[in-house]
């Protein structure tokens, strides 16, 4: 089964898991960049601003 991201278990005790964007996670960066310049325009007509971490990079 194709998943979005995928899980690495880096260790038992304490549980802790990685997670990272797999290439179909990764092909939907276009349409949620899209969606993000969206929002901006439209916070833009209430004078509002995102905050800079709203924005991602593809990695």
């Amino acid at each position: 089964m194709r998943r979005p991201r995928s899980q690495t278990r880096l260790s038992r005790r304490p549980p802790k898991v990685e997670y990272s964007l797999t290439p179909l996670g990764k092909s939907l960066f276009p349409i949620l960049d899209a969606m993000y310049t969206w929002g901006e325009a439209y916070m833009k007509e209430d004078g509002l601003s995102p905050h800079c971490s709203m924005k991602l990079s593809p990695q």
